[in-house]
């Protein structure tokens, strides 16, 4: 059951609240249309601070596409401190556990907290619960993105999508003519960058290296 702020509660037989009766449902992917913030923090440029993320739900309609908003996020991004380091372990170790067993042989808790610094590091709240973070570290003439992780609940709201899109913002800010990533060849977040226009620069073995210039 998704509930709609618009039409309230929409189910899947194709029938929305107020007796309006959808002949057709199809679900389209998920987009965000994102607000941002105050700007201020670390380098020559502060990174962002705020994003406002509202996801929308398409569906056909008699032939026609309706949008409809059904969910409003406000989130806050703040440095991280040294109490975040545990939310950090734990989620880089949740969401990278298969990947890292695949290519490393398992999880490298030393890896981990020699690779991790709290220079850069930006935690992403919704409200008061803490629900992704990103690294994000610069170069003589790009930014480079050490890693990105995002809660299982918080997945397929375009959060990522618009987090990558404050990075390279803030790049910009500070002059760099691109930003680049590693990522395992065979991790599905690597489609999304392809979408967002980073291309393979350096074939890693198991990873690559991509770039995107500005």
């Amino acid at each position: 059951m998704i509930h709609c702020r618009v039409c309230g509660p929409a189910s899947e037989n194709g029938r929305i609240a107020k007796n309006r009766t959808i002949t057709k449902v199809r679900y389209y992917n998920v987009s965000s249309v994102v607000k941002e913030g105050m700007w201020r923090g670390l380098f020559h440029a502060p990174p962002p601070s705020s994003l406002q993320v509202d996801t929308f739900l398409y569906i056909k309609d008699n032939g026609r596409s309706v949008r409809i908003k059904v969910e409003e996020m406000q989130l806050s991004i703040t440095p991280a401190t040294r109490h975040d380091y545990r939310f950090c372990y734990r989620l880089t170790k949740r969401n990278m556990l298969v990947l890292f067993t695949r290519h490393w042989g398992g999880w490298e808790p030393g890896r981990f907290r020699s690779d991790f610094h709290l220079d850069g590091t930006r935690i992403v709240r919704h409200g008061s619960r803490r629900i992704a973070y990103f690294t994000v570290r610069e170069g003589p003439t790009s930014f480079y993105v050490d890693n990105m992780q995002v809660s299982g609940r918080y997945r397929g709201k375009g959060l990522g999508t618009r987090l990558m899109g404050s990075i390279e913002e803030w790049a910009v800010q500070v002059g760099k003519p691109c930003v680049q990533l590693t990522v395992f060849k065979d991790n599905r977040a690597k489609r999304l960058y392809e979408r967002l226009g980073y291309r393979e620069v350096l074939d890693k073995g198991t990873s690559v290296l991509m770039e995107k210039p500005l």
